[in-house]
């Protein structure tokens, strides 16, 4: 193989036939669960490879904005991820990193995630969390520099019109840097191609219960293939005192039982529909 070939392999935009690196996830690489056994078992090794990229298509409400809208459940993977990357000793962690401000968590959902370390939990916002909101020219550039770095564990990011060759970049990226990356998209994008590693559509279900509710669909995962694939899940907060050392976010995801299956009702898929209305987190 020639340098110049050498290069665009390099950068992602040209790679080998035999390449299997998307693939070969090992059995014993870090996980990401969503903390449901009837879900994560339907997964390939019980759960999403931290290192690679996972796209989540944001449906928009069949009413008005929920509000816990539905990148409420990849903002729950992102804390999973940064926090299996705290040194247990010494506190430290590499940063996790929101780019495009349509994702920015509220500090009222950072406080419940990480509650638990509630010694820690300020210099983790201050220091630990970044929040860049790029221009969209610049946009791909601070996905890719984010990717590269071993500063950086886990990286939120609104992601509009990808090219499926750029996309092969920022997958090689995060396995061969060991991070994890999840993509927040509109419904406009639901019939792109790519090579992320998983794609699923999250949309807001009406429901008798209480809480938020969440039809969560697994429209495409490498490895095996589940028969189910769609789950309605439900939000539960944990109140303070519900909590005894504090071990656990006051925020997790929970399978409505018996719920009953029916179509997600949403709306057309409206390229003008304002962007805060897609995915903006609470």
């Amino acid at each position: 193989m020639n340098q110049a070939m050498q290069r665009l392999v390099k950068k992602g935009l040209l790679w080998l036939a035999e390449d299997s690196s998307l693939s070969s996830i090992e059995a014993n690489e870090p996980r990401l669960s969503f903390g449901i056994n009837d879900l994560d078992s339907t997964l390939p090794f019980k759960g999403l490879p931290s290192a690679a990229t996972h796209e989540f298509i944001m449906l928009p409400p069949a009413t008005d904005i929920p509000a816990y809208p539905p990148v409420t459940v990849p903002l729950i993977l992102a804390e999973r991820s940064f926090t299996q990357h705290i040194n247990k000793q010494t506190q430290e962690a590499p940063f996790l990193v929101f780019i495009g401000k349509q994702c920015w968590p509220s500090i009222y959902l950072i406080q419940s995630l990480f509650l638990y370390h509630q010694q820690t939990l300020p210099r983790i916002i201050q220091s630990q969390i970044l929040y860049l909101d790029p221009p969209e020219q610049k946009h791909f550039w601070c996905i890719e520099k984010s990717l590269r770095s071993a500063a950086v564990s886990t990286i939120v990011s609104t992601l509009r019109y990808c090219p499926p060759a750029l996309s092969r970049r920022f997958s090689l990226l995060a396995r061969h840097h060991g991070t994890t990356a999840l993509f927040i998209r509109p419904p406009s994008e639901l019939p792109s191609k790519g090579f992320f590693y998983s794609r699923w559509t999250i949309a807001h279900t009406p429901s008798a219960h209480p809480g938020p509710v969440w039809r969560v669909h697994l429209r495409h995962i490498q490895g095996t293939r589940s028969l189910k694939n769609t789950w309605d899940l439900s939000l539960h907060c944990k109140e303070h005192y519900e909590h005894n050392s504090i071990q656990e976010p006051s925020l997790s995801l929970h399978l409505l039982p018996n719920h009953r299956e029916r179509p997600a009702q949403t709306r057309e898929s409206n390229t003008t529909e304002p962007a805060s209305r897609l995915y903006y987190a609470s």
